[in-house]
């Protein structure tokens, strides 16, 4: 499972669930796919999912319902690719128990009280002593005993709405602190960032709510949901162009931002050619935690600058930033950035530049049992994609 509030880099950016991706399988699969049905009926797919799982019949539903609302075929490896990152993010519960999740909460509203000098802590125990109308227990006590991403979730929307709604003790805070609540949204302090059995990122979600006039308050209840996070997970994972060539590389990009896997093989064809090491993360520009690019000239965008005086071409340096500012797009593998970058690899190095390679991001989160990257990450939903089809070359036609 991926951090709840770690920032991977990369901002998801919105993409039209429109035409079915182009999904090709592992090369050496157990199943060859033009042999599997085009399309999987619920009964194939809950026998896709593991027999002690609770309700599978409701989960092989809820996949097929999604894949055919963004219109992608519920084929053996669109399905399976979703049954893997349900598998390994929340092991199919809607809602998951998070270990720890309490004592992550009380560490991150210390360490944030903290920042606001002496009178921090002292402020922020105030605030945290009020109740919403609903409940006799303060905020602190509700902190105090929360397991699940909904819950906390929840509570931090109370609290929300009880200072917006001007309670005594709410103000009092706010004037104490000059305004702190207007400089530093307590929104921003909610760690609830990825949520539901896909732990797909509510900013995606809300994105994507917000451009179809969906209201953001549904969307992360419906993200606590079967459906929901079945829905928006889905369409993060496969409803965006790519030229992958394994569903690896997905894998890698639903962990690491979409394109990351693409971005990061152009860094390392960038970094050849420059002689300059650099991170392949799969970002050439530094984004802020609401998805927008920062100004910091990143290691990556001063090495293109160094490339364009090695390698002189039609480049310049704002053309370089404008062509960057759609990395996170299928649009950018039109720009004369990556079409130069490509073109001088194969003409100086005299090998075809890869598409892709798995970004290298080392995760951090309490809910990691070990250390865990982007690429073991990828790998291990892969383990289970492969199984997955495996199982679906070998499981029996369902009764008519």
């Amino acid at each position: 499972m991926r951090a709840l509030y770690a920032a991977l880099s990369g901002t998801f950016v919105l993409v039209a669930a429109c035409a079915s991706p182009k999904i090709i399988p592992l090369p050496g699969a157990p199943a060859d796919l033009a042999t599997l049905p085009v399309q999987l009926s619920a009964t194939e797919i809950t026998q896709l999912i593991p027999a002690r799982i609770a309700g599978r019949e409701a989960w092989a539903k809820e996949i097929a319902a999604a894949l055919r609302a963004h219109k992608i075929d519920p084929s053996a490896s669109s399905v399976c690719a979703v049954v893997a990152v349900i598998a390994q993010e929340s092991g199919f519960h809607a809602n998951p128990v998070v270990p720890g999740l309490a004592p992550m909460v009380k560490e991150r509203l210390e360490e944030y009280s903290h920042t606001l000098g002496p009178l921090g802590p002292p402020i922020m125990k105030q605030f945290l002593q009020g109740r919403a109308p609903s409940t006799e227990m303060t905020f602190e006590q509700r902190l105090s005993q929360v397991e699940t991403e909904r819950d906390l979730d929840r509570i931090f929307r109370d609290l929300l709405s009880y200072y917006h709604h001007g309670y005594p003790s709410a103000y009092a805070v706010a004037n104490a602190t000059g305004s702190l609540l207007a400089s530093t949204p307590l929104a921003a302090l909610n760690p609830i960032t990825t949520a539901g059995s896909m732990q797909v990122s509510v900013q995606f979600s809300e994105a994507w709510a917000r451009s179809h006039r969906v209201a953001s308050e549904n969307v992360r209840d419906s993200l606590y949901t079967l459906p929901g996070g079945v829905f928006y997970g889905s369409l993060r994972l496969l409803g965006y162009q790519a030229g992958y060539s394994q569903m690896l590389y997905r894998f890698a990009d639903y962990n690491a931002g979409m394109y990351a896997s693409r971005n990061s093989a152009l860094q390392k064809q960038l970094s050849a050619l420059t002689k300059l090491p650099l991170d392949f993360d799969g970002d050439f520009l530094e984004y802020t935690k609401s998805g927008e690019a920062a100004g910091r000239e990143t290691h990556s965008l001063k090495a293109l600058h160094t490339f364009i005086r090695q390698f002189p071409s039609r480049l310049t340096n704002e053309s370089i930033r404008d062509d960057l500012n759609k990395e996170k797009s299928p649009e950018f593998e039109q720009t004369l950035t990556y079409r130069t970058l490509r073109q001088t690899y194969r003409r100086v190095i005299g090998e075809n530049p890869p598409y892709a390679q798995l970004p290298v991001i080392q995760l951090s989160s309490p809910k990691l049992k070990k250390s865990m990257s982007s690429a073991s990450y990828a790998q291990a939903v892969n383990g289970r994609y492969g199984h997955c089809l495996k199982q679906a070359s070998v499981a029996p036609a369902p009764h008519l």
